[in-house]
């Protein structure tokens, strides 16, 4: 039986792996074959259709065993969130109806036009830049599906409110205008 060159033992140490994948050797052509002809394509992505078949590198019983323990990894490290919990996100993305942000979920979360700023009229793409990482609430979805949805406005409103409570108890005199008030 011949050991599954996709295991972590048989990649682990290169030096001294007994399996010869050297261009031309049986197992390089036992697994250049599992993952398609890329020898054979022409360079176009719009052609390139490259079909997987891992039984032809692992038996069946070794595949079904990773397969597994792949899914408990998957399963260990699945975070579960709810509103109200505050995370540290990555904006991936910012578009006109908002923002993309990589929180460690499974897929990205939402982060809508209308949280990214406690100025409401403010741009968003002014507010939340790609490639930047800030801290983020998660809020109630407004639309059923599987996204999660965060907001950057209520993590700055809450600063903005304690920056306020520490000039009040420091006794310091603030010139603001009053734009709106409620009753």
């Amino acid at each position: 039986r011949t050991r599954c060159p996709l295991s972590g033992d048989a990649a682990s140490s290169s030096a001294s792996s007994s399996i010869d994948m050297a261009v031309g050797s049986p197992e390089f052509e036992r697994v250049d074959s599992a993952f398609g002809a890329i020898k054979d394509w022409n360079g176009n992505l719009d052609e390139f259709k490259m079909e997987t078949d891992l039984t032809k590198v692992c038996d069946p019983e070794e595949l079904a065993e990773m397969r597994k323990h792949f899914e408990e990894l998957i399963d260990a490290y699945t975070y579960k969130f709810s509103p109200g919990d505050r995370v540290t996100g990555l904006v991936l993305s910012v578009g006109k109806r908002g923002a993309q942000v990589e929180i460690g979920a499974k897929l990205p979360a939402f982060c809508p036009a209308y949280e990214a700023a406690v100025n409401s009229q403010a741009n968003i793409r002014s507010s939340l830049k790609p490639g930047t990482e800030r801290e983020f609430e998660v809020i109630e979805a407004q639309r059923r599906g599987e996204s999660l949805w965060v907001s950057a406005r209520v993590v700055d409103s809450e600063i903005a409110w304690r920056r306020v409570v520490q000039l009040y108890n420091q006794n310091t005199v603030v010139k603001a205008f009053v734009k709106a008030s409620t009753r």
